[in-house]
């Protein structure tokens, strides 16, 4: 994943988490590449990582 996109999360989270792990975030402003995540997270996790 490249490390100038925007990452856009919408989730609802029950006892878990959801988190960009990236090392090294550079968001761009008005950035053409866009990941969308959205959803729910029951009992565990959601993570982005390098």
């Amino acid at each position: 994943m490249p490390k100038d996109m925007a990452i856009e999360m919408r989730t609802v989270t029950i006892f878990g988490g959801s988190e960009d792990k990236r090392s090294r975030v550079e968001p761009r402003e008005g950035a053409k590449s866009i990941l969308r995540v959205q959803g729910t997270v029951l009992f565990g996790g959601l993570e982005i990582k390098d």
